[in-house]
This record gives structure tokens, sequence and C-alpha cells, in this order.
């Protein structure tokens, strides 16, 4: 009885953990291909120094697969490329990054996927070397209408391409085709494996550029971390401060731990979602290994 008790609160331990939606980026519930759209950052990223931290960038997540969870999508696409972190509305601390409601505007382009409730905003904080700082950011699942495109046969089977970081969204559709019948390229898998079949053809599209030789990222090239440009201060404003006085993190602002916010810089083309009887199971091997 005691191991059952055990097992069963390491279960619902973990399911509250998967179900927690936190939602760090506001959408619409539903937008409108081919229309700009606002949305809104609000959090605190806590992932120790900040001295190489200058942007962020925002992907489009998209998946043919129902998932209720926007922390199992895995992003395709940018929607914006690099936003420096100069807005009013953000504060870079000795070792956190905080966004107050910072909004952005972007526009999804209609050959991306068909209309439905299939797509979610994720953003990355980065650094001068495209590496990143902390963790990616979601917001909740939202519906595109007026969507075109339609669903490639490895989105059908739950994989996603690499090389999100070079591909702008609107040439996404572009790609996409040139990975048609390659299932087993290592556009999913391994980058250093693709051919130079699909390299060209992708690299070809408008708005793409993925280093395939070189990147140890998601097909963005890896330069040297560099001291951020400093912002420009605007006449009739005051600039954009990195704090450097109290770390104490300011009162009413949702955040994620260290731990939380380690993140990766290293791409993981090959991307399935593990259930939660998968995570549960682990848990009850754990504890019978520990009896």
């Amino acid at each position: 009885m005691r191991f059952l008790a055990v097992f069963l609160a390491a279960l619902l331990q973990l399911s509250v953990a998967f179900d927690d939606q936190s939602v760090y980026i506001h959408v619409p519930t539903e937008v409108t291909a081919g229309t700009p759209f606002q949305a809104k950052l609000d959090v605190e990223v806590h992932n120790g120094g900040t001295q190489w931290s200058n942007a962020f960038r925002v992907y489009l997540a998209a998946s043919a697969i129902n998932k209720t969870n926007p922390l199992f999508f895995h992003t395709d696409c940018y929607l914006l490329h690099e936003q420096p972190l100069c807005d009013e509305s953000i504060s870079v601390a000795d070792s956190y990054v905080l966004f107050k409601n910072t909004s952005f505007t972007v526009t999804i382009p209609a050959n991306i996927g068909p209309s439905g409730n299939h797509y979610v905003l994720k953003a990355q904080i980065l650094q001068t070397d495209g590496s990143y700082y902390g963790t990616n950011l979601e917001s909740s699942i939202f519906s595109l209408s007026g969507g075109t495109g339609e669903w490639a046969d490895y989105q059908l089977q739950g994989y996603t391409l690499w090389g999100d970081d070079g591909i702008a969204c609107a040439g996404y559709a572009c790609a996409r085709n040139c990975s048609a019948g390659h299932l087993q390229s290592p556009l999913i898998g391994n980058p250093a494996n693709t051919t130079n079949q699909v390299e060209n053809c992708i690299n070809s599209c408008s708005s793409v550029s993925v280093d395939f030789e070189n990147s140890t990222r998601g097909g963005q090239p890896t330069t040297d971390l560099t001291t951020p440009t400093a912002c420009p201060v605007a006449s009739n404003a005051s600039p954009t401060a990195r704090i450097t006085g109290s770390e104490t993190s300011p009162t009413a602002t949702r955040t994620r731990s260290a731990a939380a916010a380690g993140g990766t810089s290293d791409a993981s083309p090959l991307r399935t979602s593990r259930s939660l009887s998968y995570i549960g199971f682990s848990a009850l091997a754990i504890y019978l290994s520990t009896t």
C-alpha cells in the first residue's frame, strides 16, 4: 500500500508539472493568415549572467497532430528574427531579463499550413554569438484562419524540419517542398548528412539561409561572443538600462527558475513527445531501483 501511495503521488506530481501550461506570450485566440497581429511577452527569465544577451527571436510552431500543451510544439520557422532588448518595457539585470508586456507585431503567411487550432508562438532570448539565454517561451495554442498550406508527410508523422533559426516563415513552404519525400533526410536527424540537392534547394528559397556545414544550432551561423551594442537613447525617453544594483526580483511578475530556464544551444531535429504514462513508469522504475 505504501508503495502504491508513493507511486501515485509521484505520478500526480508529474501530471501537474506537465499540465502546467504557463503562458508567457499573450496572443489572440484566433488570427488571420496574412494579417499582422500584436502579441505581448510577459515573463522574467533567470539564467545567470546576461552580459551577452542582446535580442529576442519569435518563432512559429505548428503541429499536424492534436496536442493540448504548447510545451510539446516544436519551432518550425521564425516570424521575427532579432528584436533588440531596447524597448522601455524590457529590463536587463545582471542575472535575469524582464519583459513587462513587451509588444511586437508578426504576420503568419497563408501557405504555412491549413487553418485550425494547430499553432503556437515561441520566443527565445539570444546572445551575441547566436546562442540562447534561458528556455524558450510559449504562447497558448491558437487557431489560424485563412491557411492555404498542406501538411507534409513528415509533419503528419510528428517530425519537424531542422533549421528553424535560418528559415523565415515567409520561406518555410518552399523549404518544406524541398524536403518532400525525404523523411529519412538528416534535415530530420543529423544535418551533417543532408544531401547537397536538398541543401541547395532549401537555401535557394527566399528568406532562407541555413548553415548546414558549421551550425551547432538551428541552422544559424555560429559566431563569437561580443559585448552587445548599447541601446539608442531617444531625446524624449529614458534609455533601457542594464540594472546593476539590487538583484531583488520585482513583485507581481511570473518567473522561471534558473533550473527551468536552463535551455540548450543544441538543435534537436528528431523531436517527439513522451507521454505521461511513460514518465509515470519512469518514476516507478526509479522508485523500485531505490527500494
